[in-house]
């Protein structure tokens, strides 16, 4: 399953009323210090402080893939709340997981599709 059709399908399947794909043009000088506490080959997870811009989690994303294709950023502001390795794919998160994350870095659409709403 590719990447797109995989985001596709998870945020359609997830009841999420204020899930909301927006591109990111922030600086990479404009991110806060998110902490990468797992990776796999095409996902990373990290903890980022609460109150970050979509600008914000962008920024960070864009800064923990790099120029690696096909990569994807989950992003959370509660260590409670991620699980506790990265998976292999995207697939490989729990419904749970999806929705309390803050969003997910796209690295190849340069886009950040937020899952909860930001302030």
């Amino acid at each position: 399953m590719t990447l797109n059709r995989f985001l596709t399908k998870l945020v359609s399947g997830v009841a999420l009323s204020c899930a909301a794909a927006i591109p990111v043009l922030a600086q990479e000088s404009d991110a806060k210090a998110c902490e990468v506490t797992g990776a796999s080959e095409y996902v990373s997870i990290a903890l980022c402080p609460a109150g970050l811009t979509h600008e914000e989690l962008g920024a960070a994303g864009r800064e923990v893939c790099g120029e690696r294709e096909p990569c994807g950023v989950w992003m959370w502001d509660s260590a409670e709340d991620m699980p506790a390795e990265a998976p292999m794919n995207h697939d490989g998160l729990s419904k749970d997981a999806v929705r309390t994350a803050l969003g997910v870095w796209v690295n190849e659409k340069q886009q950040l599709i937020a899952i909860r709403q930001l302030d």
